[in-house]
């Protein structure tokens, strides 16, 4: 078992992003209420490439809790508001790609992870 490092990122001032289960439950929580829908399989939103910038915003939202228990949606929005929206989801992206995984969804609608991807201390993912 690995243990995943937060991907680091610079907003108001250095911040980490750490994707872990309770940071994607707030995500899925919280697109299904963006969607007004009772619930989100966040597994089949990434394997359908549905991220646009709100989705986006809100997985960066999540990964930044674990820092700060009182940040908001709109502070996130506030932080990302004047950097170009490549810059963060870039790095959004790359958070998701090591905390989740990438590659097409398994049977349970898990993405699976590419063979040869490395964990962000450069040993293979098994």
């Amino acid at each position: 078992m690995r243990v995943i490092d937060p991907i680091p990122i610079d907003l108001d001032k250095p911040r980490s992003i750490l994707l872990t289960l309770p940071a994607l439950k707030a995500v899925e929580d919280q697109l299904a209420k963006q969607r007004g829908e009772k619930r989100v399989n966040l597994f089949q939103v990434f394997a359908g490439g549905d991220l646009g910038a709100m989705e986006l915003l809100i997985i960066l939202w999540a990964g930044l809790r674990h820092e700060d228990q009182t940040l908001t949606l709109q502070k996130t929005l506030d932080l990302v508001a004047k950097i170009p929206i490549r810059d963060w989801a870039e790095v959004v992206n790359r958070a998701i790609e090591l905390h989740i995984g990438v590659g097409q969804p398994d049977k349970t609608g898990a993405p699976t992870e590419t063979p040869g991807q490395e964990a962000s201390d450069g040993a293979p993912l098994a």
